[in-house]
This record gives structure tokens, sequence and C-alpha cells, in this order.
């Protein structure tokens, strides 16, 4: 498998850097990403999914594996609409006229909705634009692909260095201005976290040992779990200050408040190397 030609689709975003380092580390010798930006790297390839030259620029290479990263939350929230449908169709076609070629999806655990509990079985029931376009992105990948060739990680919220926007974000950025928060819920919303490092680990271990023989959705959430206010409470406590919170009285969106992983366990454990403490103490 190291020698398989592999593709990041989005590959210089967050998830992105961190899968290639850890894609080398492992030694896999032919790593390509792709994305709208440009780059000096002579692996990248420069364009855009909603492009059918860029469609007919990849099917040319015939990779073996691609990782879709795209279609994460931007502005305008029509890109990633368009990213998370047309690219998506895009993207299937690529899949069809590459006749070994695999597919791992990067959705969000967002598509569950607000619930006690999730796992893999659950009902969706997504609530946010970007939720939405997650759950429509998965089922047109079900319906189009053939499951041996299909792969979704829905994974918790991510963190990690060089991240410029996300609760991390925000909260640094008032604790040196103002130290004031506004939060349009009342608090209440749950998150589960996973740093990108060992996000990028638990995906390259399942493409080393697994991706022959194991297809489906796996759950990726990580072990670190807080409700926003539990989340202000442990910044305030590492920073030593105390921030003005203003919360709205709605109840908040896509509040999942348990979610299981036991599925992807089944075939590999694994116990994260960061955690949102030891983080929080280095920004």
């Amino acid at each position: 498998m190291k020698d398989s030609k592999i593709l990041l689709i989005g590959g210089n975003g967050l998830l992105g850097q961190s899968l290639q380092k850890e894609l080398n580390k492992n030694e896999f010798t032919a790593v390509f990403t792709c994305s709208r930006v440009s780059s000096n790297s002579v692996n990248h390839i420069q364009g855009d999914l909603l492009d059918l030259d860029l469609v007919r620029i990849l099917t040319a290479f015939n990779f073996d594996l691609i990782i879709n990263l795209t279609g994460q939350i931007t502005k305008p929230i029509a890109d990633c609409l368009a990213l998370n449908s047309v690219g998506i169709e895009n993207l299937i076609q690529i899949i069809h006229n590459s006749p070994n070629c695999k597919l791992i999806q990067i959705s969000t655990v967002g598509v569950y909705g607000s619930c006690d509990f999730a796992d893999e079985f659950s009902e969706l029931n997504p609530e946010t634009p970007y939720s939405n376009a997650k759950c429509e992105a998965e089922k047109l990948l079900i319906s189009k692909l053939n499951a041996d060739r299909l792969v979704i990680f829905r994974v918790s919220n991510l963190y990690g260095e060089k991240q410029l926007k996300g609760v991390f974000a925000y909260l640094n950025k008032a604790a040196e201005s103002d130290q004031i928060l506004d939060f349009n819920n009342d608090g209440s919303l749950v998150r589960f976290f996973i740093h990108t490092n060992d996000c990028a680990a638990i995906i390259v271990e399942f493409i080393r040992n697994h991706i022959q023989h194991s297809t489906g959705i796996y759950n990726v959430i990580g072990t670190d779990h807080y409700s926003i206010l539990q989340l202000i409470q442990l910044f305030e406590e590492i920073k030593q200050l105390k921030f003005k919170i203003n919360l709205d009285i709605a109840k908040p969106y896509d509040n999942a408040l348990a979610i299981s992983d036991k599925k992807i366990r089944k075939l590999f454990d694994y116990l994260p190397k960061m955690n949102v403490r030891s983080y929080l103490q280095t920004i």
C-alpha cells in the first residue's frame, strides 16, 4: 500500500497538512495534494473541484486512493454547499473513471443533529446549513458509488497549530482584546474534540492496515468533550483571566450529547497524544 498513489483534495488545510506529515512519516511515497491555491510542491495540483477541467486532469492520474477534505465551513456558505453537491458529483465521476480508486470522505458528526446518543447506525437529523450539506454529500456518495470503494469518516471538532478559526481561536482572540464572549446559544452546546495530528494518525492507520477489507462509516471523535461553558471555564483557569459572557436563550443546534466510536475501535484501538488542556497551555 505504501507505493499507492494517494490524492488529498483540500490537502493544504488544517487536517490536510497533518495527513501529509503522517503519510510521509509512514513512508508513503506518492502523495499528491490538490487545492485552489498554488504551491511550490512538485506533487501539488492546483484547481477547483467544481471545474470539469480539473476532473479530467485528476482522472488521468488514475489514483489508488482519494481523500476528500473539501466542503468544510466557508464564507460564503454557498461555496460549502457547491463543494458538497456539484463537487461531490465531479468526485464521483473521477472515482468511476479510475478503475482501482477508493474514496475516503471526511464528513462530520454534525449530521446526527441534536440527540442524547449517536452511533453510525443512528438516524441523521442535521440542523445547520453545514451539517445538512455534509449529509447530502454522504447520501450522494452512498447512492452512486459501490460500497467497496467508499469510506466515510464522521469527524468531531478538530483543533491544532496554526488554527485561525473555531472556538479556540475565538477564545484566544477575546483573551487578547476585550475579554468579552458572545454566543448564539445558552452555553449547553457540547462538542467532542480531536487534535488534527491524532485524527491524521487514525486515518493513516486505517489506510495502512484496514482499507483493503473494511469500508463503510466510522465516527472519529477523540476523548475530550466539553460544553461551551466548561470550555470557557477551562480556558479561564489555564490563562488566569475572567471573561464577560453574553449568552442567548436559544438552545444550540447539532448538539449530540454522546457519540460512540466503538466501531473503529473494534478494528484498532487508539489513544490520542494530545488533549485540550495541554493544547490550551501552549497557545
